[in-house]
């Protein structure tokens, strides 16, 4: 995605964001990290989107960060 693609979506519905996730201690085996851009629907679940960090850094200028 680029980096209009990925602001379009996080504008297109007030409850789409994009969210960092860590699993695991940091230094151990199996640590993963990283962002998701979720993507919510008329469903339920939302749908989400792994960002690879070059597509963060794409937009981080754009985003306000928020702990909710």
């Amino acid at each position: 995605m680029e980096r209009e693609d990925i602001l379009q979506v996080v504008q297109a519905h007030p409850d789409n964001c994009i969210r960092a996730f860590h699993c695991g201690r940091p230094g151990c085996s199996g640590y993963l990290e990283g962002k998701v851009l979720r993507r919510h629907y008329e469903g339920l679940l939302p749908k989400e989107i792994v960002l690879k960090p070059v597509m963060f850094l794409k937009v981080r200028d754009r985003l306000v960060v928020s702990d909710t």
